[in-house]
C-alpha cells in the first residue's frame, strides 16, 4: 500500500459512492492514510475488493472512482470519471 499525506482534496468523503463502478479507497489506520492497491466496489453498504469479493475492514476515509487511462466517461454528480 501506498502512504499519503495531504491526500484528502483527491478523493470523496461526502456522500455514498455509486454503486456500478470500481473504486480506489483512502483508508486511515495507526500509521497514516494509506491508497489501497486494489480497486474496490461498494456494494449495499459494504466496500468490496473487486479481486477477491472480500469485505474491506478498515476505517474508509475517502474513493475515487479507479484510475484508467482508456475507456472513461465522467459520473454525472461526482465529478469524476467511471469505467466502461
Amino acid at each position: 500500500m501506498v502512504r499519503l499525506r495531504d491526500s484528502f482534496d483527491l478523493y470523496r468523503n461526502d456522500r455514498a459512492a455509486p454503486a456500478g463502478n470500481s473504486y480506489q479507497l483512502l483508508c486511515h489506520d495507526q500509521q497514516g492514510e494509506y491508497e489501497l492497491p486494489f480497486p474496490c466496489r461498494y456494494v449495499d453498504g459494504v466496500w468490496l475488493n473487486c479481486g477477491t469479493g472480500d469485505p474491506i475492514r478498515g476505517q474508509i476515509v475517502g474513493w475515487r472512482v479507479w484510475p484508467n487511462t482508456t475507456g472513461v466517461s465522467r459520473v454525472e454528480g461526482v465529478g469524476d470519471f467511471k469505467l466502461h
